[in-house]
């Protein structure tokens, strides 16, 4: 089952409990944080209690500003890391996710590779001894970018306590397959984002979702099949229309007869 939601932080103007208004309006199941939505720990007990009453889940966060391939940033994002499992705790948060950024220039690939895996491997058992999933974001122009880079990094790292925040835009714009990225990776699959994004010689990017060359219909299938069973939220909208408009899209793609789910 697809649980529809949406990313908050990239929203202007609105308060969170207007943000988990939105959410309840356009009748979404998840909102997912960013740690900039917390500016201090005394607010997450509240702001869990807001979403709770109201119905919406919240279940993932990704850890913004983590560097994972820059030994120099190595205690800064360690700090982060352990900033943002005390604030999920508060939250009912129990899926952490990164995405690598890139090494600084001039360190060979095979050196960013292990440090790079062996950060992930800490990262994943210091949120397992806190009962939280620690998940890679592949994301296009970072270090990890595609499938195959994404195989090599689970490969590396190694273990239990390691999941993928599945984003098929970001695939698709690096030349992965993202049906194929569910065949791989859908033993790791514990969230997703939605946004879309075109491939074209004369322009290659993210777009409003809809309005780009992603089959969605085709992805909510594969992962219905699958039995996958997770919240998917709508990414980078910078309004409340945005949300709306993404909201209106994906509800009539989870609509088609064709899924033969009701979600």
């Amino acid at each position: 089952m697809i649980y529809p939601g949406y990313r908050t932080p990239s929203v202007t103007g609105l308060t969170f409990k207007e943000k988990i208004d939105l959410a309840v309006r356009l009748k979404l199941k998840s909102v997912e944080l960013g740690p900039e939505d917390i500016p201090d720990i005394a607010d997450a007990g509240k702001m869990a209690e807001t979403a709770k009453a109201a119905g919406i889940m919240m279940r993932s966060m990704g850890l913004g500003a983590a560097q994972m391939c820059k030994p120099a940033l190595r205690e800064a994002s360690l700090a982060l890391l352990e900033d943002l499992i005390k604030k999920a705790k508060l939250l009912g948060i129990d899926i952490l996710f990164s995405r690598t950024t890139n090494p600084e220039p001039g360190i060979r690939q095979a050196d960013t590779w292990n440090y790079c895996a062996e950060l992930y491997r800490l990262f994943c058992g210091i949120c397992e001894d806190n009962g939280i999933k620690f998940a890679l974001e592949v994301d296009h122009g970072n270090f990890v970018q595609n499938l195959e880079r994404a195989e090599y990094l689970f490969e590396k790292v190694n273990h239990k306590n390691f999941f993928l925040n599945y984003d098929p835009a970001n695939f698709y714009l690096e030349g992965s397959d993202p049906l194929k990225v569910i065949d791989h990776m859908k033993d790791y699959i514990v969230c997703g984002h939605i946004k879309d994004g075109v491939y074209r010689t004369d322009k290659i990017g993210e777009t409003r979702v809809g309005e780009g060359e992603l089959d969605y219909r085709a992805i909510f299938k594969k992962l219905n099949d699958e039995n996958i069973s997770i919240a998917m939220h709508l990414e980078h909208c910078k309004s409340a229309q945005e949300v709306i408009d993404g909201a209106e899209y994906i509800q009539k793609v989870l609509d088609n007869p064709d899924l033969n789910r009701n979600f």
